[in-house]
């Protein structure tokens, strides 16, 4: 299983290769996904989230990649996104922990060609009500040189992430692989809390899209399996 982990989250795809996040030059569109729960003692009203966006990035590309919960969004220095949740109403974690989770996706594309070594690099702050902010991790991406042999992602353990979590209407999986360990053959199976296998999905380069379909509400879990490991990792289905 996945350890815990922060709820108020940054994700990108692509995710790139080590702590740089090295991608080819031929990686221009990005996509960022933004999770945000609700782990105080009263109901959230409002929730916003500022996202500064990396000079490399041209805002006036962004394109919705999905959302939790109806926003507004507003654009301020032609280089911070503001998402408004109003009247959202996202109940406690104590109280409904399902229900306390939301996110928001968006893509945007580089500006022009990045020469190597340039860094893409973004996290946001994510206000519920009237309280301080809350700063997600930072991601980040670079340039390199020689993009042969970028992808798959390599990483020093098996890991499978799910974005976003929860599952609204369609995730991404995306598994990483230690170096000697091929991707070839694999796939991922969503189990209900019971152990019984609803979905067998093929991964291709390491990754599926999961698309929420009939998979009940609840608690699913999403297990790889090869001959030399297992990667498994919970998700919320809304």
């Amino acid at each position: 299983m996945t350890g815990a982990c922060d709820p108020n989250a940054k994700h990108v795809q692509p995710q790139g290769r080590g702590p740089q996040g090295f991608i080819a030059e031929t990686d221009s569109l990005m996509r960022y996904f933004i999770e945000f729960q609700n782990t105080g003692n009263d109901t959230a009203f409002y929730v916003v989230l500022r996202d500064t966006i990396s000079q490399h990035l041209n805002v006036r590309s962004y394109q919705p990649q999905g959302e939790s919960f109806p926003y507004t969004l507003r654009v301020e220095q032609d280089s911070i996104l503001v998402f408004t949740f109003a009247h959202i109403n996202v109940p406690d974690s104590n109280r409904n922990e399902p229900g306390s989770h939301g996110y928001v996706g968006c893509s945007l594309t580089h500006k022009g060609s990045l020469a190597p070594g340039s860094a893409t690099r973004n996290r946001a702050a994510i206000y519920f009500d009237f309280n301080a902010p809350i700063f997600t991790n930072e991601v980040v991406n670079t340039i390199q040189a020689k993009p042969n042999g970028l992808h798959p992602v390599r990483t020093e353990a098996p890991a499978l992430t799910v974005v976003p979590n929860p599952l609204r209407d369609r995730a991404d999986l995306r598994l990483a692989l230690p170096d000697g360990i091929l991707y070839e053959n694999l796939s991922v199976g969503i189990a209900d809390v019971s152990g019984r296998v609803v979905l067998t999905l093929p991964l291709v380069h390491g990754q599926a899209s999961l698309v929420r379909g009939s998979l009940a509400a609840g608690l699913c879990i999403a297990t790889v399996r090869g001959a030399a490991f297992v990667a498994a990792a919970k998700v919320v289905v809304e």
